[in-house]
């Protein structure tokens, strides 16, 4: 589906009255759009801010030992490939012009996400904002090359931590079979690896809206 198109059915579910279905924490309410997109509204009137939030049924889960680490270079793709500085100076730009405060991105052994804490009224931009970015029509070299080094850095200081290393090493005790299922760093050998086109190929299998939840 064209990134437009998820931009406009996401926004859909707050300018349409559309069936939402109970849940149980009060005042959360959960929609379902016709791409089959999950969305969560849930309103606090006490501070005039939001939180915007995608996340995607992904991660080291949906790992082979060759793509070790690859959905944690996609998560990066979505700052321009800078996440480590908080983004290219593009995406701090638009971020900037969205009062955002806050912003980062995260993957786990089961999911993927990104989201920005911005003012209430500034909502709609939000959604926007992840729309066009988290599913990138074209994932340039340049991007995908300051992707890999902003991962790098973060899988060596993850070697470099104590606690990292004991955790590791239980899960490699643990999950001894299937061990990249529970590690979303990969290695610096199979981030190697990674190439525009098999980038694509991720996103395209797992960064779909029938696969994903917006939260606000």
């Amino acid at each position: 589906m064209k990134r437009s198109l998820f931009a406009v059915l996401c926004t859909l579910a707050f300018l349409l009255p559309l069936a939402s279905e109970s849940t149980s924490w009060p005042g959360l309410s959960r929609f379902k759009l016709e791409n089959g997109l999950e969305v969560y509204v849930y309103k606090d009137s006490s501070l005039p801010m939001a939180r915007v939030e995608f996340s995607v049924r992904a991660g080291a889960m949906a790992q082979v030992p060759e793509t070790a680490g690859f959905f944690h270079l996609y998560e990066h793709l979505a700052f321009g490939g800078d996440a480590s500085q908080g983004g290219s100076a593009a995406v701090k730009a638009e971020l900037a012009s969205l009062g955002a405060g806050e912003w980062n991105g995260g993957t786990s052994a089961e999911r993927v996400d990104w989201w920005l804490s911005l003012p209430a009224s500034k909502v709609e931009g939000g959604i926007d904002f992840w729309a066009r970015h988290l599913r990138p029509a074209q994932i340039l070299p340049g991007d995908l090359s300051r992707a890999r080094d902003s991962v790098l850095a973060e899988t060596r200081a993850l070697a470099a931590n104590p606690d990292s290393i004991y955790e590791g090493a239980m899960t490699k005790r643990l999950f001894g079979k299937y061990p990249w299922r529970r590690d979303p760093a990969g290695s610096e050998a199979s981030l190697a690896l990674a190439s525009p086109e098999a980038l694509a190929k991720i996103r395209d299998t797992w960064f779909i809206p029938n696969n994903a939840a917006l939260f606000v």
